[in-house]
């Protein structure tokens, strides 16, 4: 997908920002089918996952770690990003992960090489979907058509933001991978902008690429450069956008994000927000049901939908027509949709048995304030924050609990339909996570995390640590990180020792050229690292292990 010089396409001179996106992960994604009465692939079983726009990796390796058992792709078409993936791959030891550099429409060409053939996208003509931009590389000289991952084909693909990013012919592109490469019974995460909550950008972005293109730096330092005329420009009086202070003050967070994110995000000239209905529309002709969205709480419309809006938008049939109504009426800007391949409803019973199996272990320093800080609508104080409460409490006191045992408690045992929300809205909070089930083999997350930890330790940006027992990961503060490199690479260390090891790590964090100060600002004293190092051995390091992120 890269372009000349002379008309670029894609941004592909600063590479994109390491992160791990939890929705994307098999055992994420089955719980929210499952929620909504439909049966994804088994996350404990032998899966195939891809991701389409895998940057430099780290959360695909990532995922691979925290699956020991399954089966990953990520695709780019970035060399430096596939170069980089593939470097840490090797360096983590996690050999089911394999990186592939090819742009999309090259990608789904190569698939069909050797006379195999690609189906069409219903409605739509094979010219539009292989014609390719100038510049763009043709790579057919792997036939996809007889690798072994894309025979059998995926249980799950990822399309993380790229779908708004590229041009129709490479959403084209997209769409014919998904129909030729996704099992029937699998599931496609996409996530994209979206009018109407992004419309308003639209026109400042062709300014924001124009005016890139007459400063010079990368593509990071021309992005910032553009948008501070954009802010500039919009504030001043006269200005149609100086009458509306929240689309300023969207612009102003924008230049608080980090550079290589603004660039990637806002750069390429083909960004455009989608309109939901069209990409159900096209989903549905390559056998792609929309279930829902990725974030559970959406799915809730007496959680996410003002009540004055309900009984209009019950008003309406479910699906394409609804959901373009009701991110109308919520000003959606960013969807997170869910799809299942060939999709069947479960039966009521069969719903029930998926819901029986569910199973939510605790986060660290799951409490009813962390629920407040992340979700205020979940607070202690408000109608479903009341009705949360025992179920956080039983998960921080007692451990991780079934759908069976909540069932029991007294809070709902008279009331059992409350469970389901319950359930998801503690998941999307992110004070809850399902737990995979059967016997899970932490030594390839482990050996990743000792990677990432020295990494960080070394001033690399990364964030999550893997955690196999829930099939994903958890975030990790820096000076957390090296308490985690400390436990990695010494399981044994007791208090002196332990003590000690984090403190010469902290001290070599608190050293790193240019980043010293503002990781010192969030770290503990010298004076207060024992106290906090205790806290974190009771409230931090126990679920670590119980997850599977340290040693047990």
């Amino acid at each position: 997908m890269p372009g000349t010089p002379q008309a670029p396409q894609y941004v592909d001179d600063v590479s994109y920002l390491n992160l791990f996106h939890r929705h994307a992960t098999p055992a994420w994604l089955h719980f929210v089918a499952g929620a909504l009465g439909h049966a994804g692939p088994d996350p404990a079983a032998a899966l195939r996952w891809c991701e389409l726009g895998c940057g430099p990796g780290y959360g695909t390796v990532l995922t691979a770690a925290a699956y020991p058992k399954g089966r990953f792709v990520g695709i780019d078409f970035n060399a430096a990003h596939i170069a980089q993936a593939q470097a840490l791959a090797t360096e983590a030891g996690a050999s089911n992960v394999r990186f592939l550099e090819r742009d999309l429409q090259s990608l789904v060409d190569g698939a069909a090489g050797g006379g195999a053939q690609t189906p069409a996208v219903p409605g739509q003509g094979n010219a539009a979907l292989t014609a390719r931009a100038p510049g763009v590389r043709a790579r057919n000289d792997v036939d996809l058509s007889r690798d072994p991952d894309f025979v059998e084909g995926f249980d799950f693909i990822s399309v993380i933001g790229v779908y708004a990013w590229v041009s129709p012919e490479d959403r084209d592109a997209v769409l014919r991978f998904v129909a030729r490469f996704l099992k029937p019974g699998g599931m496609l995460y996409l996530t994209y902008s979206c009018h109407p909550g992004m419309s308003w950008f639209v026109g400042m972005q062709r300014l924001l690429a124009d005016y890139a293109a007459t400063v010079s730096g990368s593509s990071s330092e021309k992005v910032v450069a553009a948008l501070r005329f954009l802010k500039e420009l919009a504030s001043a009086e006269g200005s149609l956008l100086a009458e509306h202070p929240a689309q300023l003050a969207e612009i102003a967070r924008a230049l608080e994000s980090d550079p290589r994110y603004l660039a990637h995000e806002f750069m390429a000239p083909h960004w455009a927000p989608q309109h939901v209905g069209d990409v159900l529309r096209d989903l549905a002709k390559v056998g792609c049901t929309w279930l829902g969205s990725a974030q559970p709480g959406d799915n809730i419309d007496e959680f996410a939908i003002a009540p004055a809006l309900r009984p209009l938008l019950d008003s309406l049939p479910a699906g394409t027509l609804r959901e373009t109504a009701r991110a109308l009426a919520t000003r959606q800007s960013m969807r997170h949709d869910i799809f299942l391949r060939h999709a069947r409803p479960v039966s009521a019973d069969a719903h029930r048995r998926l819901l029986m199996a569910q199973k939510l272990t605790g986060m660290p320093g799951a409490t009813s304030a962390l629920l407040r800080a992340r979700e205020p609508r979940l607070g202690p104080d408000t109608g479903w924050g009341a009705v949360l409460a025992p179920a956080l409490t039983s998960l921080t006191t007692q451990g991780p609990q079934s759908f069976p045992q909540l069932a029991r408690h007294v809070a709902y045992a008279d009331r059992v339909g409350l469970l389901n929300p319950v359930f998801q809205l503690l998941v999307d909070a992110g004070v809850a996570h399902p737990m995979l089930a059967g016997t899970i083999d932490s030594r390839r997350a482990q050996a990743f995390n000792l990677v990432i930890s020295g990494a960080v330790l070394r001033g690399e940006p990364y964030g999550w640590l893997a955690a196999p027992a829930i099939g994903s990961a958890i975030s990790v503060e820096p000076w957390l990180m090296a308490l985690a490199n400390a436990l990695l690479t010494s399981p044994a260390l007791r208090w002196d020792a332990l003590l000690q090891a984090v403190g010469t790590r902290l001290d070599a964090l608190r050293a790193l050229p240019g980043q010293g100060p503002a990781l010192a600002s969030a770290m503990p004293a010298a004076n207060s690292l024992s106290g906090a190092l205790r806290d974190a051995m009771r409230d931090v390091v126990p679920t670590w292990r119980a997850l599977g992120v340290i040693a047990g």
